[in-house]
């Protein structure tokens, strides 16, 4: 999904991919939103044109680079909480009962 700001931040406008709908208006849809309040969806960029001015708008710093945050070890560690993970081997592994055990 693509989106455009306003200098001011307060008019959004996003690009929506719509596809297998069930009334067929597959496609892309221009969705307007002003101060976060639904405005309106428009199909061209004639009709984006109506509500406001196009010049003023320029593409989040959001859609241009979608990068999660680098992981390091010590994070690792603080969200698996203060108790260290015991692993068990699976020679230390407890056998199974000889009732199940495969019969050829």
């Amino acid at each position: 999904m693509r989106r455009f700001l306003s200098h001011d931040r307060r008019w959004r406008v996003d690009v929506i991919r719509l596809s297998c709908t069930g009334d067929h208006r597959d496609g892309e849809v221009f969705r307007i939103s002003h101060d976060g309040y639904f405005i309106a969806e428009v199909k061209t960029v004639a009709e984006l044109s109506r509500y406001l001015d196009l010049s003023a708008l320029e593409e989040s710093l959001l859609t241009r680079c979608r990068r999660s945050p680098a992981r390091t070890a010590s994070a690792d560690r603080e969200a698996a909480g203060p108790w260290p993970v015991t692993r068990r081997s699976p020679a230390s592994s407890p056998r199974r009962p000889p009732a199940f055990r495969a019969r050829w």
